[in-house]
């Protein structure tokens, strides 16, 4: 299954694109010995249907010559292939000027890679002039002109010297594979790999939305995004929320939230999410409660009347977040959905209806569901592949160490749960080019509810899918 490195064997070292030539060069690289194959390639833009009809885009391009591009029809967007990059960059300007719609377009070095499915310092073997990829589990023999020796020689003197530094460099070569960037091109803060993740996810998926921001909004953060996923140390939800946006909970994505297929019957219909608004009844005088929710705490704080009695109990408990209230006997406010239902299985208050309704789809599998369960299945892979590398490493643990293939695995697979544990975040956070307002606040009530989930999945011994199965092992631990 897993073969050792042999002579045959090359690795994905670059990609250069030529306009000119309609073509993409791949060159493949063992040791000193390089090989380059030209393919053909035709770069492509998506925009998505909500924001634009094809006529609308036929009329606003009507400037360039017919036969230098072409518009095809996807489920989710329309996919505008042209002659180059440089006619597709003429288009979605001219878009772009008259609409104020971005695409999705990763360069086109990345849109190719993402076609074939291959990622740099892959291995691959060749058939006469055919390359297809294989299986190696050893550190890429490859020479990069930043490096004076090959990799492995470089990595095992550099060693001797600063293993911190190798491990820096082993880390860069997984977020290479990962992100499908040269290494030269790595962004160096996590807010901007994860931007480009996301980009070369929807461009994969044939997804667009509807709003996206202009790339000079993608700063480089330094900070990551939306610190308050972390959750604490005593109970760790960060892996557990990129699960509960998928179909097999919430599925929290932008094209599912309130669909127009499954609007939900009453309050306890399944996919009702939690930050709907209800209507409430209480049964006690001057009752508080802490709402599930410390951001519409914060707000309601901030809005609503008795704010002194508030901060006079908040100090008194040394409660963490303000608490919603007081209210008396038999007076009615909307309140979060989440909060009602606990407050009317609390018998303190009785749900009356619904005021605002916000839900899922429950036919179709959502965008962030997909690229979620993705990773998840990617990332399992490779832990097929440590665990191989570990049983067939002979003298034990000191050899394992030195087995700089198995780092990369490694390093590979903290790459793919960098992306997957903070997907959640980086969509609720309002730097992204992606950002949607309706999305990120349900993503945040998601992530609240999170600890209750996590509650729930303690007490389930049995789970039908792989997610759930894998969500009741982290419950669990």
């Amino acid at each position: 299954m897993f073969q050792s490195k042999e002579p045959f064997v090359f690795w994905l070292t670059r990609i250069s694109y030529s306009g000119e030539r309609k073509a993409v060069l791949a060159e493949f690289s063992n040791g000193n010995i390089k090989r380059t194959l030209r393919f053909a390639f035709l770069p492509g833009a998506l925009l998505s249907k909500k924001k634009l009809s094809k006529e609308e885009i036929k009329q606003c391009i009507s400037a360039v010559k017919p036969g230098k591009y072409r518009i095809s029809e996807k489920e989710n967007c329309w996919k505008i292939t042209a002659a180059n990059f440089e006619i597709l960059e003429k288009i979605t300007n001219l878009i772009f000027e008259e609409h104020c719609a971005t695409a999705v377009m990763p360069s086109p070095e990345k849109q190719f890679l993402i076609e074939k499915n291959w990622n740099f310092f892959e291995a691959f073997e060749f058939n006469e002039d055919a390359v297809q990829k294989t299986e190696c589990t050893e550190l890429p023999d490859v020479k990069m002109n930043f490096f004076s020796e090959t990799l492995p020689k470089t990595i095992k003197e550099l060693e001797k010297i600063d293993s911190e530094e190798t491990n820096k460099i082993i880390s860069l070569i997984a977020f290479s594979k990962a992100l499908k960037m040269p290494l030269e091109e790595l962004p160096s803060s996590g807010f901007a790999k994860q931007e480009i993740f996301l980009e070369n996810a929807m461009f994969k998926e044939n997804f667009a939305i509807e709003k996206i921001a202009k790339k000079e909004k993608m700063e480089n953060h330094e900070t990551q995004a939306a610190s308050f996923f972390r959750g604490t140390p005593e109970m760790d939800i960060l892996p557990l929320v990129p699960f509960l946006l998928t179909n097999d909970f919430y599925n929290t994505s932008f094209e599912t939230l309130n669909c127009e297929c499954c609007e939900p019957k009453n309050s306890y219909s399944k996919n009702l999410l939690q930050n709907s608004m209800a209507e409430a009844e209480f049964s006690k005088d001057g009752f508080y409660f802490d709402s599930l929710n410390p951001e519409y705490a914060k707000f309601y704080h901030a809005t609503q009347p008795l704010k002194e009695n508030r901060e006079r109990r908040k100090k008194e408990f040394f409660l963490k977040n303000f608490p919603v209230g007081p209210f008396s006997r038999n007076q009615r406010q909307f309140v979060l959905l989440g909060d009602a239902l606990e407050l009317q299985k609390n018998k303190t208050a009785e749900i009356l209806g619904i005021k605002k309704k916000i839900w899922h789809c429950e036919k179709k599998q959502g965008f962030v569901s997909i690229i979620t369960k993705t990773l998840d299945s990617e990332i399992r892979e490779i832990e097929k592949k440590i665990k191989h590398l570990q049983n067939n490493t002979i003298g034990g643990r000191l050899e394992i160490q030195k087995n700089y293939g198995l780092e990369l695995e490694r390093e590979h697979k903290k790459a793919l749960e960098f992306f997957l544990h903070n997907l959640p975040a980086q969509l609720a956070d309002n730097r992204s080019r992606f950002y949607s307002l309706f999305l990120g606040e349900t993503i945040k009530a998601v992530h609240f509810s999170a600890p209750k989930a996590w509650e729930t999945l303690k007490e389930k011994s049995q789970a039908s899918s792989e997610i759930q199965k894998k969500l009741v092992a982290l419950a669990k631990n």
